[in-house]
């Protein structure tokens, strides 16, 4: 799992449960690893988030697995009450018309929520809309290269019309994720759950590899011919069955 999270406040909990170590060799943002995990703490905005998701598509140490990304974070919402964590189902942008809709395929006790990626902090809170400064720049970019269903954005809500941003302490963005840790973890792992079964076995990896080789393929017909080399071996797995 690739965890995409802005403020060290948010990736606290996260990084001490599962253990994660701090990497030191230069890069543009905090990364932080396990055997099995990578966290990158992206800082504040879209331009921020979608750097920082591009840096993680191309460092995988596990390239040849599907991978699995989620944004996990704080967000004002127009509706639900404070410290109720939602994941969203819609991502819209306040400067792009461009709307993502991660698909839902994992039954969670979570909320679903619209959520929209402000240019700045927002407090006009909207009934039925999540805001935050990060989501749609980071779908945008995972979504290039990765599986639409195994990139998803989870927030717990931290202001509302009851309770000012200006009252958000680090201290309290902890303690939010900390509260909805478990649940996190467990979307976490049910989402790498499925990368694992579509993700290629390494013959069929070895087989598209060679078949590179024959010809100066183009970016299109790569994809093609990977595509028709997963495809037949499906059938010859079919077949043995």
């Amino acid at each position: 799992m690739n965890f995409i999270v802005a403020l060290s406040c948010e990736a606290k909990p996260i990084i001490n449960e599962l253990r994660l170590t701090k990497q030191f060799s230069p890069t543009p943002f905090e990364v932080f690893r396990n055997d099995f995990h990578q966290l990158v703490v992206t800082g504040i905005g879209k331009v921020a988030a979608a750097a920082a998701t591009g840096f993680l598509l191309g460092s995988s140490t596990r390239k040849q697995e599907v991978q699995t990304y989620l944004n996990v974070g704080i967000a004002g919402h127009g509706t639900l009450q404070t410290n109720t964590a939602f994941i969203a189902n819609s991502i819209s942008d306040d400067q792009d018309k461009a709307i993502f809709y991660p698909p839902q395929i994992i039954d969670s006790d979570f909320e679903l929520s619209r959520l929209c990626t402000c240019s700045d902090p927002n407090q006009n809170y909207e009934k039925g809309l999540g805001f935050d400064m990060e989501a749609h720049a980071f779908y945008s970019i995972a979504s290039r290269s990765a599986t639409r269903e195994l990139i998803q954005v989870l927030k717990v809500v931290s202001d509302n019309e009851g309770q000012s941003l200006e009252s958000i302490q680090p201290t309290m963005v902890t303690e939010c994720i900390y509260n909805h840790l478990p649940s996190i973890l467990t979307l976490a792992q049910e989402l790498d759950t499925l990368a694992k079964e579509i993700s290629p076995n390494l013959e069929t990896l070895d087989l598209q590899e060679t078949a590179r080789k024959i010809h100066p393929f183009s970016q299109s017909q790569i994809f093609q011919l990977d595509r028709l080399i997963s495809h037949s071996r499906t059938l010859i797995i079919k077949k043995r069955i």
